[in-house]
């Protein structure tokens, strides 16, 4: 599912962890603000690329990422981040 560059902005609504069958997911640069939903953790058996860049996202990433086994590509970049990446991507 690629999105990016879309006129959609505010927060990641937390059902983006009903898109069970998706291998990409590609929200880059969308003016998403808030917190990461921990229920992207639920994204765990297909997805390979999350791209979540150049948006206004704050706190810190959610250990639930840490679930995503076929995960390849994890793209933070350019946001309101804090805190350390858990140990346990």
């Amino acid at each position: 599912l690629k999105l990016f560059d879309s006129p959609i902005a505010g927060q990641l609504p937390t059902e983006v962890g009903d898109l069970s069958s998706a291998r990409e997911l590609n929200l880059h640069r969308m003016e998403l603000t808030s917190t990461l939903p921990t229920e992207l953790g639920s994204l765990t058996a297909l997805l390979e690329v999350l791209t979540l860049g150049s948006n206004e996202l704050t706190a810190a990433i959610p250990i639930e990422l840490a679930g995503m086994l076929a995960m390849e590509s994890l793209e933070l970049d350019d946001n309101n981040m804090n805190g350390s990446l858990p140990t346990e991507i």
